[in-house]
């Protein structure tokens, strides 16, 4: 039962970053100040990186699921989705498996997080789960990491919409 209504959140909170996924630096802007978040990557895939390094690094994925508004492809792997407009990475979802740059992985705690990437970050709820965001202004890089009981169930790493 507990995994179940851990599934549950876990899959309301992505569909939180699914549906609601356009914030724009300006929703935040006087709230935090930037966090540098240049090196986030997962396995070497950043934000720039484009289709064909994605299948290099991770293989075929386990399912891909296609957009047409905006045109957009979503390579889904086990613990990890990829979104790609254009042949290149736009975002990625954490929920498993993998890390953020800095280590912060589903599991790790609240105070974990603040200690890696610091006290400035902006707070919303989403889909029942409480989301810490991080933006890194100059490379318009947004990081988003929701938990569940102080304890992370997820990561968005996302070009901010500015881009």
């Amino acid at each position: 039962m507990k995994v179940r209504k851990r599934n549950i959140i876990l899959i309301s909170t992505l569909l939180g970053f699914l549906l609601f996924p356009s914030i724009t630096q300006n929703d935040y802007l006087q709230e935090v100040s930037t966090t540098v978040l240049s090196s986030e990557n997962v396995e070497s895939i950043t934000l720039y990186s484009t289709e064909s390094d994605v299948l290099r690094i991770f293989g075929k994925p386990e399912k891909i699921h296609k957009t047409k508004n905006p045109i957009s492809s979503y390579y889904k792997y086990a613990g990890l989705e990829i979104g790609i407009n254009n042949q290149q990475v736009f975002r990625y979802i954490i929920t498993d498996n993998y890390t953020t740059q800095h280590g912060i992985k589903v599991g790790d705690s609240k105070e974990h997080v603040i200690d890696i990437y610091g006290n400035n970050y902006y707070k919303k709820t989403e889909s029942g789960s409480f989301i810490m965001g991080y933006i890194d202004y100059e490379n318009n890089i947004i990081l988003e990491i929701a938990l569940n009981k102080d304890c992370v169930i997820g990561m968005l790493i996302k070009k901010s919409s500015s881009n």
